[in-house]
């Protein structure tokens, strides 16, 4: 296996947006950014969640995917930009297995479940 390693750093603010009849605020919309950034107790410098009651805190200030995954979807979506941050993840990673990230103390507070709020 590779060594695991970030690929992108992405941040962004809760915008509204339309959804069916009315608006919702999200912050699933996430830049990739150049540089050093901080990790914050709650977040990332210059990122926000929207929905605190389900995103965020201190045991979801970081969240993660796998570059491994945008393959999957670059195949069934063809034709579909993907920029890294459009899962709404603030770390694109590669070589790091969901399944062993606990492993790693030095990233313990970073996350890789996200809840979809919206698809019902």
């Amino acid at each position: 296996m590779s060594k695991a390693r970030v690929i992108s750093v992405n941040v962004g603010q809760p915008r509204e947006v339309r959804f069916r009849d009315g608006t919702v605020l999200t912050a699933i919309f996430k830049t990739p950014v150049t540089g050093r950034v901080t990790v914050n107790k709650l977040n990332l410098a210059g990122d926000r969640q929207a929905d605190l009651t389900v995103h965020g805190g201190i045991d979801k200030a970081v969240y993660c995917y796998r570059v491994e995954h945008y393959r999957y979807w670059a195949a069934a979506l063809p034709g579909t930009e993907l920029p890294y941050g459009m899962f709404g993840e603030n770390l694109t990673t590669e070589g790091l297995d969901e399944r062993g990230w606990m492993k790693r103390p030095c990233i313990s507070a970073i996350g890789f479940a996200s809840v979809p709020l919206f698809c019902r």
